[in-house]
């Protein structure tokens, strides 16, 4: 427990207090690193997205202009 500044009374409870926030810290780092993984995967899947979306546009595209040109004929 985190006792409030103004409420410790004793050695004991500074020490209590530092080692509950040196725990909160290292629990708060390592909730961080699952973020950003996560944060780094939905980037990653955005992209990925978006070069299938673009293929498939530059398909769509080749596609039509096969069909002008062979229209033409």
């Amino acid at each position: 427990m985190i006792r409030p500044l103004a409420y410790c009374e004793s050695i004991q409870h500074f020490e209590l207090s530092i080692d509950s926030i040196d725990n909160r810290i290292q629990e708060l780092l390592e909730l961080r690193k699952q973020y950003v993984a996560g944060c780094k995967a939905l980037e990653e899947d955005k992209a990925a997205e978006n070069r299938l979306s673009m293929q498939e546009t530059g398909d769509a595209l080749r596609i039509d202009i096969m069909n002008k040109i062979f229209l033409q004929q």
